[in-house]
């Protein structure tokens, strides 16, 4: 529950306009979320959001329900919203679903990937060198998500694109950074290695290296998480 401190000082900016969509309030919530500034388990009361953000309760109650959709958060009979937990078995279950969607992905990708979008996922792959060689974890992590969601745009389809950013989003809010990477040069290579399968058009190769890599990060992030789903170090928020 949001504390009398927390509503004085707002955890949420307030956003100004009279035409103020529900996708704005939900980007502003998912943002929190993402953050750490909304804790799991935190119960979202929507008078106080909106007083936060300046709005109505109607778009605060839309951008709940989406969000809900998403993942990120959990309605309860009665009790209204709360920001979502998640346990190791969890993550267990999202990864297993990521992992196999992100093969089909790069299956899709192998037949539908424009040479723009193979020149980018070289650039955001260089980019990866140059934070991996800084230590830099956060633009890491950042780069790295922006990696697997243009593989996912190239596979040209729509309803499978928002099933992986649903999972990537619920994701996200539980992983932790330092556990991300064991060793930030080999990720890079890994990363290499996947465009250079796409690259080669070998549909087979270049899903299985996917289905590998993002099952490797998977066992990463649950060895991170206690038996209870608690978090063992900082959440990774790019």
């Amino acid at each position: 529950m949001l504390s009398s401190e927390t509503v004085s000082r707002g955890v949420l900016a307030p956003l100004a306009g009279d035409r103020l969509m529900a996708d704005r309030v939900r980007g502003a919530i998912a943002d929190a979320i993402l953050s750490g500034q909304l804790k799991p388990g935190e119960r979202l009361i929507e008078l106080r959001l909106a007083a936060q953000l300046n709005v109505s309760r109607s778009p605060i109650r839309e951008a709940l329900r989406r969000l809900a959709l998403e993942g990120l958060v959990v309605g309860e009979p009665h009790r209204g919203f709360r920001v979502t937990s998640l346990t190791r078995d969890d993550l267990i279950e999202l990864y297993a679903l990521r992992a196999t969607l992100e093969a089909l992905a790069a299956r899709l990708a192998v037949r539908s990937a424009t040479p723009s979008a193979i020149q980018r996922l070289g650039a955001t792959v260089e980019s990866m060198r140059s934070a991996a060689r800084r230590r830099d974890m956060r633009r890491m992590a950042a780069l790295d998500m922006t990696f697997h969601e243009m593989i996912g745009e190239a596979s040209n389809n729509g309803r499978l694109i928002r099933i992986l950013r649903s999972l990537r989003l619920q994701i996200r809010e539980s992983i932790a950074i330092n556990l991300m990477y064991d060793d930030p040069a080999d990720v890079v290579v890994q990363h290499e290695q996947l465009l250079q399968a796409l690259k080669s058009k070998n549909a087979m190769e270049f899903s299985r290296l996917m289905e590998g890599h993002v099952s490797a990060a998977g066992e990463r992030a649950i060895r991170g998480m206690s038996g209870d789903g608690k978090r063992l170090v900082e959440v990774a928020t790019p």
